[in-house]
């Protein structure tokens, strides 16, 4: 794991939200979804450390074609503050 990372996914979510800034989570790994497990045997002794990462510190922020500039700013302004 990267030690610069300070918070997780969920909890960079829930602090969002505080903001009024809505997010959703980035990645369910394969080998965590029911459908894959019986059909590929996955999650049998077997690592899966890049989709485990992935999904534990991804998110997606807001994004849209009518996005304003001002509202990236509010949004990058709020994760930085988060982050810090």
């Amino acid at each position: 794991t990267n030690k610069n990372l300070k918070i997780d996914a969920k909890k960079l979510m829930k602090k969002l939200i505080g903001y009024g800034i809505q997010t959703r989570p980035f990645f369910w790994p394969m080998h965590k979804q029911k459908v894959f497990k019986n059909k590929f045997k996955m999650n049998r002794g077997n690592s899966y450390k890049n989709s485990e990462y992935i999904s534990k510190y991804g998110l997606y922020l807001p994004s849209s074609l009518d996005i304003t500039t001002n509202q990236i700013k509010f949004i990058s302004d709020k994760v930085n503050l988060i982050l810090k």
